[in-house]
């Protein structure tokens, strides 16, 4: 019986099974902590929100507009199924207004193409849809044809959205004029826009001062939220009586919230890329890569979150004063996202971690065209505040008065 006793005090005493009870005590009290699930839960769908904001329909009715590029290279020799094909995408799909705009060769010369990529860069169009020199010729003869559709590769859920269009339109067509199913099909590809520049001895890629707000704040959102999460959860703690661990110390208190927290964040991060690939997003082949290195990405950013909110933490005497240092700090992060020369993004990533360009670059960053930085500002400060009145009701304790 003594020698168990014994056995029992140097497993207590054991520094690593210490700090997995501690993990574990934390975790289980993050789990019964309400608020805290709120925000837990709420984080994948809120990514998934911004991500994939939902058009807003701006015709008649329930049908969203919908603005195509179209660059004909067709050369029918007896009947135009070019201009057949665009008629029945403009007068024929239900849930669809589409509005259509020709990239002629008199008009464009050589650059039509450029013209239409420039044109999806800055969101003038939704797509662009290339027709081959022989697609009137390969229909008319009976065999299969493939036009091509660009879309922009930032746009996620949009993509589908497109190619849904796409497709929409080959279906009605075929019916219409009663070919074969596989009479049309298309090849669906994806840009992105980055910008590379000359800078001292190399070529190093920088992105557009005023990228694109919602894509610019995803890569913010998991960091944001895992300092949400973990700026009040050391403040007020009594460690021995809390979890009646002896010996330990502050620091294995924290590791073992830090890693607590890191397997939340890796689960909400896990759950966001899940989706992405469930919904057809424009991962890269081979997938399972791409998607490891989008989640390791976004927890780089959980565990830069983790830690500032862990350090407000040990260093707030009070809840209130807590709030006050996240509050500042958020609105310093996304701020010195516009200041020149302070990137902590995709640079300094890719430097220790092999983000997949054609996966990093549209996901995290859409360099657009530079936006009046005042607007900007504005509107990462507005999310600051809403972030932190969000933070302050999930995170709120219910037993401790501020």
């Amino acid at each position: 019986m003594k020698e168990k006793m014994k056995e029992k005090v140097k497993r207590k005493n054991n520094a690593l099974y210490r700090f997995l009870r501690l993990m574990r005590k934390d975790l289980d009290l993050l789990f019964h902590d309400p608020q805290l699930l709120i925000l837990i839960v709420l984080l994948p769908i809120s990514a998934l929100f911004l991500i994939n904001a939902p058009w807003v329909a701006s015709g008649t009715g329930t049908q969203t507009i919908v603005k195509i590029g179209v660059i004909n290279n067709d050369q029918p020799a007896s009947e135009d199924y070019t201009a057949l094909f665009l008629q029945t995408m403009t007068e024929s799909l239900e849930d669809y207004q589409v509005e259509l705009k020709i990239y002629t060769h008199e008009e464009f010369g050589e650059k039509r193409t450029q013209q239409a990529e420039n044109d999806l860069y800055l969101d003038e169009i939704d797509a662009i849809f290339i027709f081959p020199q022989d697609f009137s010729v390969q229909i008319a003869t009976g065999f299969p044809t493939i036009f091509t559709v660009i879309v922009d590769g930032a746009e996620l859920l949009r993509v589908k959205d497109l190619v849904d269009v796409a497709y929409a339109a080959i279906n009605t067509f075929q019916e219409t004029y009663n070919f074969s199913r596989d009479t049309v099909d298309l090849d669906t590809q994806s840009v992105y826009h980055w910008n590379p520049q000359i800078s001292g001895s190399g070529l190093s890629v920088q992105l557009d001062f005023g990228a694109e707000f919602t894509p610019r704040i995803i890569i913010l959102l998991s960091l944001i939220a895992a300092l949400s999460l973990t700026t009040q959860s050391y403040v007020g703690d009594t460690v021995i009586h809390r979890f009646d661990l002896t010996p330990t110390n502050k620091f294995e208190m924290l590791s073992a919230k830090f890693f607590g927290f890191s397997l939340i964040s890796l689960a909400q991060n896990s759950v966001i890329c899940g989706i992405w690939v469930a919904i057809g997003s424009p991962f890269p082949e081979p997938i399972l890569p791409a998607v490891l290195n989008t989640i390791l990405l976004l927890q780089i950013c959980s565990s830069i979150g983790l830690s500032i909110g862990l350090a407000l933490s040990t260093i707030s005497r009070t809840k209130l004063q807590a709030n006050q240092l996240m509050f500042f700090t958020l609105i310093f992060i996304m701020i010195i996202q516009f200041i020149g020369g302070i990137h902590w993004g995709p640079l300094e990533f890719m430097d220790f971690v092999e983000i997949i360009p054609d996966i990093y670059f549209p996901i995290v960053y859409k360099g657009l065209s530079v936006f009046d930085f005042l607007s900007q500002t504005i509107n990462l400060m507005v999310t600051a505040v809403v972030w932190f009145a969000f933070a302050n009701f999930v995170a709120w304790r219910t037993k401790i008065k501020v």
